[in-house]
């Protein structure tokens, strides 16, 4: 039920958002932004059609930079209004799946016996995974000067915004994980960022974030790490999960929710 209230939620944020830019371009005057730098700063204008049809470009004074920033918001919504639509028929879509009965779920309805029996055992499995995320660990210990990210959970501090936003959404949906535990593949010993259990198998599934992708010597490590994995047969997609980022694509909260609900629930 955490998935489909957090989904019910995004998609009322969503429509809220629809509805004040749809305001913000109904609200704004005709015509496009112009806006030119030079020595002093910005200056603006607003390029429209004459009642010739012919194109005209007319000066803002700084006085009227309100109608400046009228125009701004309009540009802004214009662009932003594709991009949201598409996440909410996505979000629309995800919902109506997740509220359909599932032939599982139809299934133990229908053999409320089973359901009894085996109820237990998931409950079970719920408490011990519970315990597993309080048990202490061996941590990572190289470059503590890099831990000041701070995070939801507190005294925990992590390497990047992206990992503490990660952990927000392991916290709301309740993932058991581990923050950079040590694992031992031969004489060799990394840490993967997170060390997750599925909430209804408790398999194990590594999670790395790789936040420097266009960095050339930050992916040349990637190619060791990945072969480590292979060893012990840690296989993207199967049981190790992997977001990327650069600097001009951060990271897509959206795509976490999506990884969380069909890897870890």
């Amino acid at each position: 039920m955490n998935t489909i209230n957090s989904i019910t939620a995004r998609i009322a944020n969503l429509k809220e958002e629809e509805h004040k830019l749809n305001m913000m371009i109904a609200d704004a005057p005709s015509g496009k932004l112009i806006i030119r730098k030079d020595i002093d700063g910005y200056r603006y204008s607003v390029k429209d059609k004459s009642d010739d049809g012919k194109a005209k470009e007319t000066y803002i004074p700084r006085k009227e930079v309100y109608l400046a920033k009228t125009l701004a918001l309009k540009a802004y919504a214009q662009q932003r209004l594709p991009e949201l639509k598409k996440e909410l028929r996505l979000r629309e879509a995800e919902l109506k799946y997740l509220l359909a009965d599932s032939g599982t779920e139809q299934y133990l309805k229908a053999h409320p016996g089973i359901a009894l029996l085996i109820q237990s055992s998931f409950h079970k499995l719920s408490d011990q995974l519970a315990q597993w995320k309080q048990l202490p660990y061996e941590r990572n210990n190289e470059y503590p000067e890099d831990l000041i990210y701070p995070t939801i959970v507190p005294d925990l501090l992590v390497r990047s915004k992206a990992e503490a936003d990660i952990i927000s959404r392991f916290e709301h949906f309740g993932v058991p994980y581990h923050y950079e535990e040590a694992l031992k593949i031969g004489s060799e010993i990394i840490h993967p960022d997170f060390t997750c259990k599925n909430l209804h198998t408790g398999q194990t599934i590594y999670w790395e974030h790789q936040g420097r992708r266009d960095d050339p010597k930050y992916n040349s490590k990637l190619s060791y790490r990945e072969e480590l994995y292979r060893r012990v047969g840690v296989i993207p997609w199967k049981n190790l999960l992997i977001t990327t980022e650069t600097k001009d694509q951060p990271l897509d909260i959206l795509w976490v929710d999506i990884m969380i609900d069909y890897f870890l629930l």
